[in-house]
């Protein structure tokens, strides 16, 4: 591989006009991650992810009820967060609000959904690196980045996701219990924590230091 490779990770989203109701409040962002020459041509995709940022706070300033944003969307955003935020109080649930302190830049919530590294180019911390890349350009923007660890080649609807066919599927993880302690542990060191009642979903919130976070370096480009 040419030294003068460089990996760029690069953002996309759509909104829209019109009377498109709680889709207004849920932003999906698609990060693309590309293995660049010298010149900046692109060589590669090398992996990619996918996550969504629901502004609550819209929704609240505009009367907007906050369960639709919730509930209309998809079912896997509204699978845990009915439960993450108390509908009532228009804030975190209690559970949240105690382990935190009550600490948050505001009440919207990241959804990682999907992270994905192709497999000659797992190793190299690619991953760790999009997530913080994520955090970097997104953290201020939400009060709670929540995630699900879920092996992708256990995904009910994996013939539906991206690349597919580069993924490695083939290579992963057969053994369904030592998949998932695999992955959430991969998430628990990267600095997610686990909150006691909340069982399937890890947690980071932004407002805090993070030590294992900030040992993830975005200055060093492995290429």
């Amino acid at each position: 591989m040419p030294e003068k490779n460089y990996i760029s990770l690069d953002y996309s989203f759509k909104s829209e006009l019109g009377d498109i109701q709680e889709r207004r409040y849920i932003q999906e962002v698609l990060l693309t991650i590309n293995l660049m020459d010298e010149n900046g041509g692109k060589v590669e995709k090398i992996g990619h992810a996918v996550f969504f940022v629901l502004h609550i706070d819209h929704a609240i300033d505009d009367n907007y009820p906050i369960f639709q944003v919730l509930d209309g969307y998809s079912e896997y955003l509204s699978r845990h967060l009915l439960e993450i935020i108390d509908l009532d109080m228009e804030e975190f649930a209690e559970d949240i609000q105690e382990y935190y302190q009550s600490s948050f830049y505001n009440t919207n919530v990241c959804v990682i959904q999907e992270l994905s590294i192709f497999p000659k180019f797992r190793g190299y911390d690619l991953g760790a690196k999009a997530i913080k890349d994520i955090i970097f350009h997104f953290g201020k923007s939400f009060g709670l980045c929540v995630l699900q660890p879920h092996p992708i080649q256990f995904d009910p609807a994996l013939e539906m996701k991206l690349d597919i066919e580069k993924m490695g599927i083939v290579d992963l993880e057969k053994d369904e219990a030592l998949a998932f302690e695999k992955l959430r542990n991969y998430y628990l060191r990267m600095g997610f924590e686990a909150i006691e009642g909340f069982e399937e979903v890890l947690f980071f919130n932004p407002i805090f230091q993070n030590d294992a976070i900030d040992q993830i370096s975005l200055d060093e480009d492995p290429f």
